[in-house]
């Protein structure tokens, strides 16, 4: 059984891809490819969807920045790594988002 590829992104999360970008932040609106090269459509963060401002990014490159939905945004740093431990998805989504913004200590 094939592992699922994109199960940490969805489509509406801010990500970046800071080897190519640096900084700069995207919106995924739409997951694309196969197993074997698995991509995101993104727009930049801020402005509006047009085929002009339009990228392809690699899953492998791509780094979760942040989320409209986090649930366990005010849960500690023991806490969340226990529940994450359990398989919760969303607990490790949240881990990443942590770790890439710099927050986890």
């Amino acid at each position: 059984m094939k592992e699922n590829i994109w199960k940490y992104f969805k489509v509406g999360d801010i990500v970046k891809n800071p080897d190519v970008w640096g900084d700069k932040l995207f919106v995924i609106y739409k997951k694309a490819g196969n197993a074997y090269c698995p991509e995101f459509y993104v727009y930049p963060y801020g402005k509006d969807k047009s085929p002009g401002r339009m990228c392809i990014f690699a899953v492998s490159m791509t780094k979760l920045y942040n989320t409209t939905k986090r649930p366990f945004r005010k849960l500690s740093k023991p806490m969340l790594i226990k529940v994450m431990n359990k398989g919760n998805i969303e607990a490790r989504r949240e881990f990443f988002i942590r770790l890439n913004q710099k927050l986890l200590k």
